[in-house]
């Protein structure tokens, strides 16, 4: 019994010492066709477009998702916004200053990011172009809305 208790106490204090698990996810954001959530041209003001984009390493699609709050940012420490907050189907997203509206909560789950509303980030038309902006959609199950966040 005394070795029970022993090997107990000692897994709680090793767990205790390395901490919880980071609430938080960094990488890249990928959807349809394997492309990138993106920043266009890297600008890092409010209301910029946020795209999808072939995959390429650079700050403009570095994203951290803080699974706690819901928020992800990207460039600047900006977050992912839905545009006036709207619900809309097709409402744009944009990159813009963290404010913790709902318009700036997201949730992952199934593949999906879910947003305001329960609507979900959908990639216009499922366009695997270059330059497709992402906009809110009512979810559907599709290529479109599917994303994987990769480390």
């Amino acid at each position: 019994m005394k070795k029970l208790v022993t090997t107990i106490a000692f897994i709680f204090v090793t767990l205790f010492a390395i901490g919880a698990p980071s609430m938080a996810s960094a990488g890249q954001i990928r959807g349809i066709a394997g492309k990138c959530l993106d920043v266009a041209q890297n600008r890092v003001y409010d209301g910029a477009k946020v795209q999808i984009w072939e995959c390429n390493g650079t700050s403009a699609q570095n994203w951290v998702y803080y699974q706690s709050t819901g928020e992800i940012r990207g460039p600047g420490g900006k977050c992912l916004d839905v545009d006036n907050a709207g619900t809309a189907d097709g409402t744009r997203i944009q990159l813009y200053e963290c404010n913790g509206t709902d318009a700036q909560r997201w949730f992952y789950a199934n593949g999906e990011l879910r947003g305001i509303a329960g609507k979900c980030l959908d990639v216009d038309n499922a366009d695997t172009n270059d330059g497709t902006r992402v906009q809110l959609w009512e979810c559907n199950r599709t290529n479109a809305q599917s994303w994987v966040l990769v480390r």
